[in-house]
């Protein structure tokens, strides 16, 4: 078995967290496991990218990511290009969807415990126009509020809800074409979903089924509810029941296209990005990353 050779890159503005106890802690756990791992930081939005990349050619096989999805996302969108390489996780953002999916713990010293193990499972990658994601991208409204969340000074759930609730009402369900292959169509949705994993992100889930290593996505079409009704949806979310509900209709294949009006958002597990293509095609890499658990 080829040597393992560590580097953990840590996002110090993701969630909450006092990223210098955090830093301490950690030096501590290396020092007493003996463990070797360089630290590097990151400084900027797309930082991981590069310095991801950066020391994966210089040999680097085994990537920690201190962060949250967003954190995650840039990390192992390099890491698919790249053999015998496996990410570990330490879930420090605000949703944590991947984290909760793979029931990574949020303890610190059990996180480590895992993220530096030896046992490994294969996860699929999604693709959005090229672009990948490894838990839940979408456009629509989730879209649209990761993009007013990203805004905000603070981050965590409390703020994040109150986007959704300065949002909801005014927000219009938009015109999409749906190409699944044998199955065309056209609809009015508040939302469009991609799940590989089945979280939506602080344990809530929009797809309770979705299996990040089946090789397939779970495309979640949810119409809006009228606000009265929403209040009494929303707790389904984390009842993992939403799927039972007839605002939601969820297709699984391989293979899709969604053709949508400009201007847009879209989102790639959490992070907002302006849709620069009315159509949107979907395409899934199975089995292409190795992740701790």
């Amino acid at each position: 078995m080829k040597q393992r050779k560590s580097v953990l890159i840590i996002n110090p503005v993701s969630g909450i967290h006092n990223k210098e106890k955090l830093l301490l802690f950690i030096s501590t756990y290396f020092a007493k496991n003996k463990i070797e791992c360089k630290i590097v930081k990151t400084t900027h939005i797309g930082h991981a990218i590069g310095l991801t990349r950066q020391h994966a050619e210089a040999g680097f096989n085994h990537f920690v990511v201190a962060g949250g999805d967003g954190t995650i996302n840039e990390v192992a969108g390099v890491l698919i290009e790249f053999d015998h390489v496996s990410l570990g996780i330490l879930a420090l953002g605000s949703g944590n969807g991947l984290a909760r999916h793979l029931k990574l713990p949020k303890k610190l010293s059990n996180a480590l415990d895992i993220a530096f193990g030896d046992e490994i499972v294969r996860t699929d990658t999604g693709l959005l126009n090229g672009k990948p994601f490894f838990s839940v991208a979408g456009v629509g409204f989730d879209a649209f509020i990761a993009h007013r969340f990203s805004e905000m000074k603070n981050r965590g759930f409390r703020n994040y809800v109150k986007a959704v609730l300065k949002n909801y009402v005014r927000y219009k369900p938009q015109h999409y074409k749906i190409n699944l292959g044998e199955q065309k169509f056209e609809t009015h949705a508040l939302m469009i979903t991609f799940a590989n994993s089945n979280q939506f992100g602080n344990n809530t889930s929009i797809a309770p089924k979705a299996n990040i290593s089946d090789g397939l996505i779970d495309l979640c079409i949810m119409r809006k509810p009228a606000a009265v009704a929403a209040v009494f949806l929303a707790p389904m979310l984390f009842l993992k029941k939403m799927d039972r509900t007839r605002f939601l209709k969820i297709y699984r294949t391989n293979r899709i296209e969604v053709e949508t009006s400009l201007p847009a958002f879209i989102h790639f597990d959490g992070d907002p990005y302006i849709l620069e293509k009315s159509k949107i095609v979907f395409e899934m890499i199975p089995a292409s990353l190795n992740i701790h658990v």
